[in-house]
Parts: C-alpha cells; structure tokens; sequence
C-alpha cells in the first residue's frame, strides 16, 4: 500500500473516477469522507504530486457535472413520462394549454 497522503489521495480520486464512470454512484458519499481525510492530511510542502492530483481532481469534477447532468435529464423524462400517463395537454389557437383529463394512455418500453 502506498504511504503518502498524496499517494493515496491519488489513489482515491482514481476510485471516484472509476465510480463515475461505471455508474456506481451509490459510494460517492463514503468516498468524499475519504477524500477530504487525505486531503486533511496532505502536507502543502510536498509539491511534487499536487499537478497531477489537480489534474484528476478536474478530470473528477468534469465526470460529476456530466454525471448530474444525466440524473437531472432522467428526471425530466420521468416527470414527463407522468404528465403523459395523467392525461393529454394540448394548445389552442392563442397558445393557451389545456388538459384533456380522463384519456387512456398507455405507454410501452421499447426494446
């Protein structure tokens, strides 16, 4: 096992980054706690590690964002998907919505 702080910052933030990009983000949580330990620990006098930990903590960043992207996106296909399943909303001809409530509409998954 590696015995700098830096190390094993280094390799947390590998572990984060695989998470993401597997979609395992169920171990996000207990893996910030253990960043911000090694972080608490890391000594700012030893430069030698900290470009390439800055590069994969950017790299991390940019996952998350795409990551909270995708979840807002399904989100809003799932609000959606419930509009549609509650009835059908049209437009008039002054651009005014209206709900045509009580229609059947059933949805399929596509395969």
């Amino acid at each position: 096992m590696r015995s700098t702080a830096s190390d094993r910052l280094s390799d947390e933030l590998d572990r984060v980054f695989h998470a993401l990009r597997s979609g395992k983000l169920e171990g996000l949580d207990a893996a910030s706690q253990a960043l911000e330990l090694e972080l608490a620990r890391l000594d700012p006098a030893d430069g030698a590690g900290l470009d390439l930990l800055r590069h994969k903590a950017q790299r991390n960043a940019a996952c998350l964002e795409a990551a909270a992207r995708g979840v807002r996106a399904a989100r809003r296909r799932l609000a959606e998907i419930r509009t549609i399943e509650s009835g059908l909303g049209t437009y008039d001809d002054k651009g005014r919505r209206d709900e045509l409530p009580g229609l059947s509409v059933r949805l399929t998954q596509r395969l």
